[in-house]
Formats: C-alpha cells, sequence, structure tokens
C-alpha cells in the first residue's frame, strides 16, 4: 500500500485510519518522535491479507510512505 502524507506528518509522525478490504477501519499510529524519510516502509503485523485457507492468520500491512513537500 502506498500512502501520500504532508511534511508535518512525516515531521512529527502519522496517525491516520484506513479502509481494510475486508471492511475493518484500522488506525495506523508511527511511533512517537521517529521521522519519516521518503520511500520509507512502514510494517504493521497481522493486518493484512488471510493466508490461503487459514481465515484466522493473517500476514503482514506494509505502507510505503510519500510525501508531499510544500510548493
Amino acid at each position: 500500500m502506498e500512502k501520500e502524507i504532508s511534511l508535518l506528518d512525516a515531521l512529527t509522525g502519522v496517525d491516520f485510519t484506513i479502509m481494510h478490504l475486508d471492511g475493518r477501519v484500522i488506525r495506523i499510529q508511527g511511533d512517537e518522535g521517529k521521522c519519516i524519510k521518503p520511500g520509507e516502509i512502514m510494517c504493521c503485523e497481522e493486518l493484512g491479507m488471510p493466508y490461503h485457507k487459514t481465515p484466522f492468520r493473517f500476514g503482514n500491512l506494509f505502507i510505503t510512505f510519500k510525501i508531499k513537500f510544500p510548493d
């Protein structure tokens, strides 16, 4: 998944929600005080798609951040 964030969010920490493919609303929070660099990847464990033939186990969700710089 790719998420575009503002420069302010990249410097102060991210906090947003996403709609998962199965209809759940998931809140994503970054580590407090951690700056996010362009192209950085965040791994959210067990928030990805379910494994084949194992609906109770989920994979990881990877989010790639794209930072929107001011003009």
